[in-house]
């Protein structure tokens, strides 16, 4: 067995059929550290995630089980990159490579809100670059199902990417992933995030997010591409949807594909 990844609960290995005919990814998940940081109900919600949605970007469950000491993910084996290794072997990217993967990421978002569930850590260190091209989403561990209107109050993601209204106390819903989205397709064109990029403290970034307004840098100069990001990066989050998912896909930065 080869290992793929380490994180703070386990590790993720590589593990083949006895024939060595097919390869997944197994993710091995402490029972003591899940208890100890009290973080099994999001082990829940992961599992929740992974049995009830189904798209061709994002990993395929195959089962779970466990022993005394662990809990297992059986999944898909991706063969390719993390986007976010991939975007710093290719450079800053051009409008249409950066609306070819923003298509994608939408689609996710729509599939993981269209089974009432919110993602909340959209980030290029969560989705992997098969080796076709396309992306895979790899990791849904901050996934939680809301009911209709619902809001969830729990502050967690990735500072840099992290929504305003997540930052406020007041609760937040599925328009946090429109945020997080606007960041990436941002990072892409720009090579760096807009809110807190030289900030090593999350309080400074997290300032930066609530009163900095949006800035381009020169070099962005698609004025349709600028335009979609700057609707997922609007700080009212009733207005990042432009309506509907649907409206957002008839936005004019899709021309190019």
């Amino acid at each position: 067995m080869k290992k793929l990844g380490e994180g703070q609960f386990g590790n993720v290995l590589l593990v083949t059929t006895a024939q060595k005919k097919n390869c997944y990814a197994l993710k091995c998940i402490s029972k003591q550290e899940t208890i100890k940081t009290k973080l099994e109900k999001h082990l829940l919600n992961e599992k929740l995630a992974l049995t009830t949605i189904s798209s061709p970007f994002v990993m395929e469950y195959i089962r779970s089980f466990k022993d005394d000491n662990y809990i297992y993910f059986l999944t898909e084996f991706i063969n390719g990159m993390e986007l976010f290794d991939a975007i710093r072997v290719i450079g800053l990217l051009s409008s249409e490579q950066t609306m070819f993967y923003g298509a994608q990421l939408l689609h996710i978002i729509e599939t993981f809100h269209e089974k009432s569930f919110i993602y909340r850590d959209l980030k290029p260190e969560n989705v992997m670059v098969c080796a076709d091209g396309y992306l895979k989403l790899i990791d849904l561990g901050t996934c939680k199902r809301l009911n209709g209107t619902e809001k969830t109050f729990t502050m967690i993601g990735t500072p840099n990417y992290m929504a305003p209204e997540t930052l406020s106390g007041k609760g937040y819903s599925f328009p946090v992933d429109l945020w997080s989205l606007g960041i990436v397709l941002y990072e892409f064109i720009a090579g760096f995030v807009p809110f807190g990029e030289d900030a090593e403290d999350p309080m400074q970034i997290y300032q930066e997010i609530i009163k900095n307004p949006l800035k381009f840098p020169k070099h962005m100069r698609d004025e349709k591409v600028n335009s979609f990001i700057s609707l997922l990066l609007n700080k009212n989050p009733e207005s990042r949807m432009n309506g509907s998912f649907a409206n957002l896909k008839k936005h004019q930065a899709f021309d190019k594909l």
